[in-house]
């Protein structure tokens, strides 16, 4: 994926439209176009975990933080983007193409991973939900549905926003990925 507009920013979130796909159950996103006295106002409907969002451990672990509660540093710092488990991700997001097990979740926790993403809807592998589990349950933020195709492995700096929904799961979010 290159750069947009020759800058050092890589966006890797999935745009929210009509074509996005919800979460089996989920409501599908919509953006209803209203104009009223010449001003353009959009109304939306959709899931808290619609497009690239992240999930605070309040979406698996009753009484966890919610999305306003996660600290900001959790929300800029280095990222490593790789197909595997890396042996040394303390204070580091890591961000993969694939979803993960609960025993890599929790050699993640282990190794000090800050943030986990992962380009799948769920950070979970199969129909089980040991990933969440074992993240949620460490505090650690989990980002679904990045959009990592064309993304080099390596290095990076990650900057991913949620919205600050008071007492929320989950949010959407702008992931945008800096070269190191």
């Amino acid at each position: 994926m290159e750069p947009m507009n020759g800058s050092s920013a890589i966006d890797i979130t999935r745009p929210l439209c009509r074509d996005t796909r919800p979460w089996p159950g989920d409501a599908p996103f919509r953006r209803t176009v209203v104009v009223q006295d010449g001003w353009t106002i959009s109304r939306l409907r959709m899931s808290a975990h619609s497009g690239t969002h992240m999930d605070a451990p309040l979406h698996r672990i009753p009484g966890g933080p919610s999305i306003d509660m996660i600290p900001l540093d959790r929300m800029v710092l280095p990222a490593l983007v790789c197909d595997s488990v890396p042996e040394h991700c303390r204070g580091v997001a890591v961000l993969l193409s694939r979803s993960v097990t609960g025993i890599e979740a929790s050699e993640l926790v282990h190794r000090g991973a800050e943030l986990v993403g992962t380009a799948e809807m769920s950070i979970d592998m199969g129909d089980c939900d040991d990933a969440h589990l074992a993240l949620l349950g460490a505090g650690i933020p989990v980002v679904e549905n990045l959009l990592l195709e064309g993304v080099e492995h390596g290095r990076y700096t990650l900057v991913c926003l949620p919205l600050r929904i008071v007492g929320g799961d989950g949010s959407p979010v702008r992931a945008i990925l800096f070269k190191n």
